[in-house]
């Protein structure tokens, strides 16, 4: 296998990384001891160290980034949509209009941000 090969194997196929945090993934108690022995295999190979501390084993969800990951996905966290619930309608034509004007600027710069990824 060349270089570095096998660790973009275990990204693509059993891990997740968000800035700096990352995820060992899988739909199954089995498949999930699999995936760590990998990983760990190749964090060894790699001579490269986690700090139990941070280590979390057994989730079925968690915070990450602000998000919250569970066995469906990423969702989003709640706490973070609170404020968009808890908002009133808007209540006049030039409310209406604001409201327009606002979703619109955070739809541009949500699209000026994003980026796709393949998956092979």
């Amino acid at each position: 296998m060349a270089d570095g090969q096998d660790f973009k194997d275990v990204m693509r196929i059993d891990m997740e990384a968000y800035v700096d945090d990352t995820v060992v993934k899988s739909t199954m108690a089995e498949e999930h001891c699999n995936a760590l022995q990998r990983v760990f295999e190749i964090l060894r190979k790699h001579q490269l160290k986690l700090n139990p501390k941070k280590c979390s084993f057994g989730v079925q969800a968690e915070k990450i980034q602000g998000f919250m990951l569970t066995k469906r996905g990423i969702e989003a966290n709640p706490e973070k949509c609170q404020g968009i619930s808890d908002m009133r309608s808007p209540q006049n034509v030039k409310e209406i209009e604001e409201s327009k004007e606002a979703f619109q600027k955070m739809k541009a710069m949500l699209a000026a941000h994003l980026f796709l990824r393949g998956r092979s």
